[in-house]
């Protein structure tokens, strides 16, 4: 007879997953993980914009960077896009060489400048790229789907609620096969919070490609937002 309750115990613990007991000289407890998923279509949509200068002086390289740059963003405005949604990342500027019979020959300087632009309206995507195309952007360095801020909070309060029920419910499970209670809470913590922007595409350089992006219908997908909780309950 010990030996069948020992079978059903161990079988209903596989079945209900990411559960554990344990037993010390002050008390009984059994921990539990809870996980949940969301699928949620994406709110907000970033495009980013690359520009390359090559000169033989930073300056000059630099100087040319600043003014196409400028034309970029001039040339969103136009388009709807307003200053507050755009945004200057990663503005370097060095030396490249190229090499000749194992000696290193100066090119000149390249400057590249990325431009964000972030936009809830993805009707106009197409026409973001087409801007920074015909104001002489270099690359589209990438298009992606993602959650406002004011999105993600929200989600990551509701899969982080849901996954600690998912817990409850399967310590509750586990302690109703082993005909015990719980009575309290010892301690909870958050594994994890995770979901991955969708990327519609990745770099596209060259006028002719970038025009080419610009005319497709450039579509979100869902996201995928998912928790972790581990709770240790005390029972009796």
């Amino acid at each position: 007879m010990k030996k069948v309750l020992l079978l059903g115990i161990l079988l209903l613990i596989v079945f209900v997953g990411g559960c554990s007991i344990s037993s010390d000289t002050t008390q009984n407890t059994l921990t539990a993980q809870g996980t949940y998923t969301i699928k949620e279509m994406p709110d907000e949509a970033i495009v980013y914009i690359g520009i390359e200068t090559l000169k033989m002086s930073a300056d000059e390289s630099k100087n040319e960077n600043s003014v196409i740059s400028d034309n970029v963003m001039k040339g969103l405005q136009l388009i709807g896009i307003s200053k507050s949604d755009m945004s200057t990342l990663n503005f370097n500027i060095y030396p490249e060489y190229s090499y000749d019979n194992g000696k290193s020959i100066l090119k000149g300087y390249r400057t590249r400048n990325t431009i964000k632009v972030d936009t809830k309206d993805f009707s106009v995507l197409g026409k973001v790229i087409d801007a920074a195309v015909n104001n002489g952007a270099t690359n589209i360095d990438s298009v992606q789907f993602d959650f406002s801020e004011d999105k993600r909070n929200n989600l990551k309060i509701e899969a982080i609620k849901k996954a600690s029920e998912d817990a409850r419910e399967k310590a509750n499970a586990l302690a109703s096969g082993l005909n015990a209670k719980i009575v309290g809470i010892v301690s909870v913590s958050e594994q994890g919070f995770n979901y991955l922007p969708y990327r519609a595409f990745e770099t596209v350089s060259g006028a002719f490609a970038m025009k080419e992006a610009a005319t497709t219908q450039i579509l979100p997908q869902e996201l995928e937002v998912s928790a972790t909780v581990n709770v240790v309950y005390k029972i009796k």
